[in-house]
């Protein structure tokens, strides 16, 4: 299952959207990426146990400001056991409002292939996938974007019988970012995030807490190194760095790891 986000972008370059110039139209509609990454952090936490990704995506943004997409990862079966890959299908509406005002609102669904909490070892966990879905809407002004998503499902399967007091569908994200340019093709990006998560967990953490929500932040730097081919620097940290502190590999129980924490990681993306 690694090998679908290579395959993604042999598809693309095989079809008749690639090849066919009297396509022009639908071409420029559709981009891909591929993404290479020291460690795959997604909101404040590590889902590749501190190990590289490969990652890829597709993309389709009709002129009407409809649009639809496929982002795909390698993540590690470690944290999603029996899973090393995440599938994530989007699609919306993007509007512009004037010159400076834009607004988008969309929905997200989120797989991760063979994976079920039940192939933990050891063997006991109950029968729970940890797919989830998102409707999120967004704000943005210049470079600043505001945007809340809510989960319609529980969050990665967390509920009553995976550890959390109660369900936790209704649990929210706000993301503030920015993309400032600087000089010489530089780009800053700004981030803070708020995760809340609706119940409390069943039994407390490391530090005795049971309340599971945080707020992460991350400032980046990027800069397109040759054709079509750009190179970022992250900072991540987790304001509640001793929530997942020693977890427990699915794999193994012996193997822990801090999943929330400070992260520096590289990546290099080429684009088409």
């Amino acid at each position: 299952m690694k090998t679908l986000p290579i395959l993604l972008v042999v598809l693309l370059a095989s079809s008749p959207f690639a090849q066919a110039s009297d396509n022009s139209a639908i071409e420029k509609a559709v981009s891909a990426e591929v993404t290479l990454i020291s460690d795959y952090v997604y909101r404040g936490m590590t889902q590749t146990w501190g190990k590289p990704a490969v990652q890829a995506s597709l993309d389709y943004n009709h002129p009407s400001g409809f649009y639809a997409g496929v982002w795909t990862t390698t993540v590690s079966d470690k944290s999603f056991a029996g899973g090393n890959l995440e599938a994530d299908f989007s699609a919306g509406y993007s509007g512009v409002i004037n010159e400076d005002w834009s607004y988008s609102l969309g929905a997200l669904r989120v797989l991760y292939p063979g994976a079920n909490y039940d192939k933990t070892k050891p063997a006991g966990s109950p029968r729970q996938r940890y797919d989830m879905s998102e409707l999120s809407a967004s704000l943005t002004y210049k470079v600043v974007t505001l945007e809340y998503s809510q989960a319609i499902t529980d969050v990665l399967g967390f509920n009553a019988s995976t550890g959390y007091t109660g369900s936790t569908k209704g649990s929210s994200y706000i993301d503030l970012s920015a993309a400032i340019p600087l000089a010489n093709e530089y780009e800053l990006g700004l981030h803070v995030g708020y995760q809340n998560i609706k119940p409390d967990m069943s039994f407390p953490s490391v530090s005795g807490s049971t309340n599971p929500d945080y707020v992460d932040v991350s400032v980046s730097l990027s800069k397109p190194l040759w054709k079509n081919v750009k190179g970022t620097v992250t900072l991540w940290h987790n304001f509640n760095d001793d929530l997942f502190v020693d977890l427990p590999s699915a794999k193994d129980p012996a193997d822990t790891r801090t999943l929330d924490d400070s992260w520096i990681t590289f990546s290099l993306s080429a684009s088409f």
